[in-house]
């Protein structure tokens, strides 16, 4: 039962030791800079957007886009006389 109970501790001692590292490489990462295209691989065309607010982004995903209606009736193609 004693070695039993003490193997266990042996894990969890692993475990924890395991999680301090990662908890500590984490830590880290919170103290860089945030990545934008000049400090990534991310090309300008692709960079990081500004917060243009929730509603503004909503509108632009949802609802069909409009068309330009088309020309009625006779009209040359090319503004031509016919």
């Amino acid at each position: 039962m004693i070695r039993l109970l003490m193997k266990q501790v042996e894990t969890l001692e692993a475990h924890v030791k395991k999680q301090n590292k990662r908890i500590a490489d984490l830590e880290s990462r919170l103290n860089e800079p945030p990545k934008n295209s000049g400090n990534s691989s991310i090309p300008p065309s692709k960079g990081f957007k500004g917060n243009k607010g929730e509603d503004h982004n909503k509108a632009e995903r949802t609802g069909a886009r409009k068309r330009q209606p088309r020309a009625q009736g006779n009209k040359p193609a090319f503004g031509g006389q016919s």
